[in-house]
């Protein structure tokens, strides 16, 4: 499995954008198989990743993170443990969201982004499975409730983040069948 979705454009965009805006760690949510987690401990000096599912938690661990010095993953609920995790983590801050199941219509993303507006920080934030405007071949989640993962589903939030001066694009020159991503700077 290769990271960030086997998508060669969204690694490169990451890899830039970090570069970009000098961050030195990387938050993650939605480890599973650890691939971008990796990628993401060779591009930060920092990576922390908070995996829901504890099975595939301690796989990912036992498999592919073993003796990564700079990673730590933690076993929970995003929506619990990123408050604290912000605290210590410290730095510039990038946030890769992936947290969201297939299995049951849990969509984290909302009370992520108020945890990170609670705490008055300005971070780069990507949100990957995300609806882009005007392409319909690239994957995004919905929900059975009629949610979508889209820009009116996050957009007051973003807002309240960066005090409405930010920078929005997306993976709009990805190759078709891959997933959308928004991308969030702060000007």
């Amino acid at each position: 499995m290769k990271p960030f979705s086997n998508s060669e454009h969204l690694y490169n965009r990451v890899k830039e954008l970090i570069n970009e805006q000098d961050i030195d760690t990387a938050i993650e949510t939605g480890t599973y198989k650890g691939a971008t987690t990796l990628a993401l401990s060779e591009m930060v000096d920092k990576v922390i990743t908070i995996e829901k599912n504890v099975d595939q938690a301690k796989e990912t661990i036992n498999d592919r993170l073993v003796g990564t010095d700079n990673i730590t993953v933690l076993i929970g609920d995003s929506r619990d443990m990123l408050s604290e995790v912000i605290e210590e983590a410290g730095g510039n801050l990038f946030f890769y969201l992936d947290a969201h199941s297939w299995q049951n219509d849990d969509n984290p993303i909302r009370k992520e982004l108020i945890t990170i507006y609670e705490h008055k920080i300005k971070p780069t934030i990507v949100i990957h499975d995300f609806k882009v405007p005007g392409r319909y071949d690239l994957g995004y989640n919905s929900y059975r409730t009629g949610t979508q993962l889209d820009w009116r589903h996050i957009n007051r939030l973003v807002k309240d983040i960066y005090s409405e001066s930010f920078n929005r694009e997306y993976n709009d020159d990805a190759p078709k069948g891959e997933r959308g991503v928004i991308f969030l700077t702060p000007c």
